[in-house]
This record gives structure tokens, C-alpha cells and sequence, in this order.
């Protein structure tokens, strides 16, 4: 078991978080904890053992209350003003920002 433990925020959709349950299963194995996800499901819920913390307005509380050290941002994002926030928000508190890359099935490219 590695030392370090990466306390992770998930940001982005149920179906997206679902389709990642392996990958953050294995990860867990490494230290990736996952403490919640930021969605727009009602707070209170449990999806796949993953707990529903709330919708973005709760994101800088879930942060500072689960001692969170990395992000997840499930979709990659449109630059709206709640991006920028989002963005600007793990900046201040110091938090890893990952984006999973969506690349693939959007592309037109072949």
C-alpha cells in the first residue's frame, strides 16, 4: 500500500464516474481515494459506492471538508464561467486538476 493517499474529488456526470469505476478501482490500489462526486444528482445519494456531495455550488465545501488534494473533472469542459470558477477555485486551495480527455469520441479525425 503506497503512503500517500490522493483524496479525489470526481466533477461531471454519473454515467462518466460509472464508466471510470475499474480505472479508479485499480487506482485505488495506489492511493487514489475517491471522497465524492460533484454532479447534479440530489446530495445525500450513493452511485457506485461513491458518494453525491452535492451539486458546483458545494465544490470549494467539499473540498475544504474532505481534505481533498486532486480533482477530476469527468468531461472535459466548455470554458463557461463555473469552469473558470472551478479552475481558479483548485488554483487558491492548492488542489491537483486533472480533465479526462474526450478526445476520442468527439473526434471527427480518423
Amino acid at each position: 500500500m503506497f503512503r500517500r493517499e490522493e483524496k479525489t474529488l470526481l466533477v461531471g456526470s454519473i454515467e462518466k464516474a460509472t464508466a471510470l469505476r475499474g480505472w479508479l478501482r485499480r487506482k485505488a490500489e495506489m492511493g487514489l481515494r475517491t471522497v465524492g462526486i460533484i454532479c447534479e444528482e440530489p446530495a445525500g445519494k450513493m452511485i457506485d459506492n461513491i458518494p453525491v456531495l452535492g451539486g458546483a455550488d458545494r465544490f470549494r465545501g467539499a473540498i475544504q471538508e474532505h481534505g481533498v488534494t486532486q480533482v477530476i473533472m469527468l468531461e472535459f469542459p466548455q470554458f463557461t464561467d463555473l469552469t473558470r470558477n472551478l479552475i481558479a477555485t483548485c488554483d487558491q486551495l492548492g488542489v491537483r486538476l486533472l480533465m479526462v480527455s474526450d478526445l476520442e469520441e468527439n473526434s471527427a479525425i480518423r
